[in-house]
């Protein structure tokens, strides 16, 4: 059951970001959480739960917007542990809008380089919720109803000569992303996770659809695709990410691990998962502070 893909490899954007972020690596960026995933269980996606109340479900992309929809996953595990953070006390605003990461990413960053057709990058995405911020999914005053996605609003949006309306500009950018960076490793991203950042990952590599015992997808197939890494496992024999796609809840079937593991997802082994992350690097951890410091999510999931 193979859905809509979207992302577009540019070496050259990676570049672009990478000379213009504060912070370009996360290896670099996070050096005081280094190995705080080994050994561990991390399972990002319960603090999406504990903090909006509800299970972390899948999207159900209809068009080529998944760079939006991987981006939006990832923003709001980091806008779920800001909301549990004592520290930065916030109530739970809603999922981010993914026709809104879509179309900045691709008309305010990217300036239309891609034309007419779907698609978008990682980096491109990356600066869009750093420099231009997030809305969410609500209805907003001046008539932008964003309770659904609508893969048609993405296209919309996403013309060349359309972009982000400017109406919602204001609301976004006090909604930004403070920090991001690259993640090129498994390693790297297993200590993002389990520090409290989640990950999209952005890369060619398809998979099975169907989960093998213990919940793992066969890495299987070619897709130009953007997906979400919400959960990082080192206790069982064969160390893995856990992997949000966006075609729903019902794309994938067979075994889960463990029994709250939200539908539509996979865990990858590590090999599969470094591949995906360093063949062709355009994957990134996002924070909702200014850095990379370790937050012990841990306490707010414990049973």
């Amino acid at each position: 059951m193979i859905g809509p893909m979207g992302w577009t490899w540019n070496a050259e954007a990676v570049g672009r970001t990478l000379a213009t972020s504060p912070t370009p690596l996360y290896r670099i960026a996070a050096w005081t959480g280094r190995d705080i995933g080994r050994g561990k269980f991390s399972p990002l996606y319960r603090v999406y739960h504990k903090a909006a109340g509800r299970t972390l479900r899948p999207n159900d992309q209809t068009v080529g917007d998944c760079v939006g929809h991987g981006a939006a996953k990832a923003a709001a595990l980091a806008v779920a542990v800001a909301a549990l953070d004592q520290s930065h006390p916030i109530t739970w605003p809603g999922d981010p809008s993914p026709e809104w990461i879509y179309a900045a990413s691709r008309v305010e960053i990217g300036r239309g380089r891609l034309g007419a057709g779907d698609g978008s990058t990682g980096s491109w995405a990356a600066d869009a919720v750093r420099l231009y911020g997030i809305v969410f999914q609500r209805q907003y005053p001046n008539g932008h109803d964003l309770r659904q996605y609508d893969g048609s609003r993405s296209r919309q949006w996403g013309a060349p000569r359309a972009g982000a309306p400017n109406d919602l500009e204001p609301e976004a950018k006090r909604h930004r992303l403070l920090t991001t960076s690259l993640v090129t490793t498994y390693e790297d991203a297993r200590d993002a996770i389990a520090a409290g950042y989640p990950v999209y990952v952005c890369s060619n590599q398809g998979f099975s659809d169907r989960r093998t015992a213990g919940g793992y997808a066969e890495a299987r197939g070619t897709w130009p695709h953007c997906m979400t890494f919400i959960a990082a496992d080192e206790t069982r024999p064969e160390p893995a990410l856990l992997c949000l796609n966006s075609w729903g809840p019902d794309w994938i079937t067979g075994p889960t691990w463990p029994e709250d593991q939200p539908a539509g997802s996979f865990w990858v082994r590590a090999r599969d998962a470094h591949n995906m992350l360093a063949r062709q690097p355009d994957s990134w951890a996002l924070s909702a502070y200014e850095g990379f410091e370790p937050r012990d999510y841990q306490k707010w999931v414990a049973a």
